[in-house]
């Protein structure tokens, strides 16, 4: 994209100007030709059409071309920034030479493109020399019929030919600035379809009035492909201040329920209610300056570890800010860092560990006092003792909130209110752990192949 907007104001900037110059100064001297002797300058003008007509089919042609150097472009961009990015999993795998040889692919493509897209427009300027030189003898001869008949002095057809020098030249600087537009236009054309499609999401009317929790799917069926179901029909009802662990494999559409929750998408049948509001008929600002997520890969933005906290309420204090790391558990670990609070996380959070990042991601969904939580829990190795530091923050952050949680801990199904098993987007058990673990179902298995660890032998 961001290349897309350099072409485009690199024309405006400059190629528009040239264009415009160029079109005035076409103007004045075919005023002046046609003052000077309007017969000889007809003649001269007949190249005017030819010329529009041969900039027609180079425009087309280098319309297509420039469209294609634009998508190679962008995915040599999408390519270098997936493989820098990944750098370090591309190493792990030693996938380093396969992901060399996919980047020259892509730049193979984008430098083919460029050059297809080179030789039409340098092909371009010898058509207009050529068009330029037969237009200059057929003036040139017809100027020199009428000064032998006496029609004209030999000074007119001298002024003519200049002129018809010099009015090739404009013609060529619009003609090559058209060429150049067309791949302002290429680049305009894939800004405008981003800016033209559609809002997926219509905002409500209504403001979210303070959340008290209660949380109900009614018969709630989603898609995020036509033909691929992801929920169907999945009813629940949670009251306020509870806490519900989802449980199930790897697609059964649990991160799609806490997505609904929080209007990243709207399903396509049923209704979702909170405090009995559907939540399409509220705008999204009151419903989500009132949730808190925190993820199993928290992100946090480079900059201080002060402003990463704050980021969940912009208006807090310092003091503030300190009380919610303290209540994360983070504040230990804080305090020892070279700079404290003003230590800089790095990129994504690079230069702290997984665990420092969760907790700091838990201080900052505290401070931002949320009515319901959404949490993700971790699945990565975490050592023991970090580990009690983020269940026990965990376990602050819940109190008095209804909480969906991702569960991969077997203290939160445990000490959840209600467990929710999803198995291929419905609800196929629901319940508490004893509950489930007597029902002998599907939760039963998950939780023996997962949690259940048996005695030791002697």
């Amino acid at each position: 994209l961001s290349n897309d907007i350099d072409a485009l104001n690199n024309f405006f900037s400059q190629s528009l100007a040239q264009m415009v110059g160029s079109t005035f100064a076409l103007i004045g001297i075919t005023t002046a030709m046609l003052l000077l002797n309007w017969q000889l300058a007809l003649v001269g003008l007949v190249a005017i059409p030819i010329a529009f007509y041969i900039t027609k089919i180079f425009s087309s042609m280098s319309r297509r071309a420039f469209r294609k150097t634009r998508s190679t472009i962008g995915d040599v961009s999408a390519e270098m920034e997936e493989q820098v990015s990944g750098v370090k999993v591309a190493q792990a795998f030693t996938r380093t030479e396969r992901n060399v040889n996919e980047f020259a692919k892509r730049n193979a493509a984008n430098r083919d493109a460029n050059v297809s897209a080179t030789r039409v427009t340098s092909a371009f300027s010898p058509a207009m020399d050529v068009l330029s030189t037969l237009d200059l003898a057929f003036v040139a001869a017809y100027g020199g019929f009428l000064a032998i008949s006496g029609a004209i002095s030999i000074g007119t057809v001298v002024a003519f030919i200049q002129y018809v020098q010099n009015f090739f030249r404009p013609i060529q600087t619009v003609a090559q600035m058209w060429t150049v537009a067309q791949s302002a236009f290429a680049a305009a054309e894939r800004i405008f379809f981003l800016l033209d499609k559609e809002i997926e999401l219509v905002d409500g009317e209504k403001q979210m009035p303070r959340i008290e929790g209660h949380v109900r799917f009614e018969e709630v069926s989603f898609a995020y492909d036509a033909n691929v179901s992801v929920l169907d029909s999945v009813s629940l009802n949670v009251m306020p201040g509870e806490t519900v662990a989802l449980v199930g494999p790897t697609g059964a559409g649990k991160t799609t329920i806490v997505g609904l929750l929080a209007r990243f998408y709207d399903a396509q049948e049923g209704q979702i209610l909170i405090d009995g509001y559907d939540l399409r008929d509220v705008t999204q600002h009151s419903l989500r300056s009132q949730m808190g997520t925190v993820t199993q890969d928290p992100f946090l933005f480079s900059g201080s570890v002060m402003d990463n906290i704050r980021y969940g309420r912009l208006d807090a204090t310092d003091e503030e800010v300190v009380e919610s790391a303290k209540a994360a558990n983070a504040h230990g670990f804080i305090q020892k860092m070279t700079e404290g609070y003003q230590t800089n996380v790095g990129e994504r959070g690079g230069l702290i560990s997984q665990g420092q990042r969760q907790l700091i991601a838990i201080a900052r969904a505290l401070l931002a006092n949320p009515r319901i939580l959404i949490l993700d829990e971790a699945t990565a190795s975490i050592d023991t003792r970090t580990e009690k530091l983020i269940q026990g923050a965990l376990d602050r952050l819940r109190e008095g909130r209804t909480s969906f949680v991702i569960a991969h801990r077997l203290s939160t199904v445990r000490n959840a209110d209600q467990t929710l098993v999803l198995d291929d987007g419905k609800i196929v058990e629901h319940g508490k752990h004893d509950e489930l673990l007597e029902q002998d179902g599907l939760y039963a298995e998950l939780y023996h192949r997962q949690f259940y660890t048996p005695p030791e032998t002697v």
